[in-house]
């Protein structure tokens, strides 16, 4: 609105401030670590008004103040800070690969259930953090976020955490798509949990089927044939007595060594 009024000759100017450095009204000591962690600190009325003189001949002056030092230590620095100070490389865009002690990389070699229970320790101990409470243990897994007390900025100051500390590429919307702490950790779960070899999973699937189930379902014929135990063509009367043997020796086989051996022989 002020650039419109500005553009068409009518004076105006538009404000647009940081936190000020006063205690009650709009802001609380919760609100000042909060955004000191992201690189704003609360502006002293002194200074606030000098800056409100200094901004009268301007359109849309935006008064803030800024730490340069924690800034540069944000997993994700917002786009309209990102000319203001030079940021160093990121470890979690570094280490998003799987290289060597990448957190794929160990949360990836962790068994099923410690994994999920240490992506779980690893959100409660983040929204503790967030959120100001002494550790994780206050965070119960199953209350939503905003319930737990998180609004828009709490939101994005998470995610950007779990990015610094997974190495993920993780939306600004995430704690909206998993509404719980058990949720989310849920999801990192998904996301580190290393694909499985697709021939590994045939295997073990046909492994636990009993051999009269594969007899009954005319499967167990084309098995001994992918083994190479019958031939791909009729066979002779006189062929029927090796025939036999054959199958006499399949049959003491369990499920789990024929498929290895149809697997073995189709390869």
């Amino acid at each position: 609105l002020a650039t419109h009024r500005t553009h068409h000759g009518h004076p105006t100017t538009s404000y647009a401030w940081g936190l000020w450095n006063t205690q009650g009204g709009m802001s609380d000591r919760a609100d000042h670590q909060r955004l000191g962690r992201s690189g704003i600190l609360p502006i002293d009325a002194e200074d606030g008004l000098d800056l409100f003189d200094a901004g009268l001949d301007m359109t849309a002056p935006v008064a803030v103040r800024l730490d340069p030092t924690a800034l540069r230590g944000l997993a994700v620095l917002p786009a309209v800070l990102r000319g203001l100070v030079r940021t160093p490389a990121r470890r979690a865009a570094t280490s998003a690969g799987g290289g060597a002690g990448s957190p794929a990389e160990h949360y990836g070699a962790l068994p099923e259930p410690e994994r999920r229970a240490a992506l779980l320790d690893l959100v409660r101990g983040l929204v503790a953090d967030v959120l100001g409470h002494a550790d994780g243990a206050a965070v119960e897994t199953g209350k939503g976020f905003l319930d737990l007390g998180f609004d828009s900025l709490t939101a994005v100051e998470l995610r950007n955490r779990l990015i610094a500390e997974t190495g993920l590429r993780l939306p600004a919307t995430t704690i909206f798509d998993y509404p719980t702490p058990a949720a989310l950790a849920d999801r990192l779960h998904e996301l580190f949990t290393p694909e499985e070899d697709p021939d590994a999973a045939v295997r073990r699937a046909l492994a636990g089927i009993p051999l009269a189930r594969l007899r009954e379902a005319g499967l167990l014929e084309a098995l001994l044939q992918l083994t190479g135990s019958t031939a791909e063509h009729e066979e002779s009367p006189a062929s029927e007595p090796q025939k036999s043997d054959q199958i006499d020796m399949i049959e003491t086989l369990d499920a789990a060594a024929l498929v290895a051996m149809a697997l073995h022989d189709n390869a």
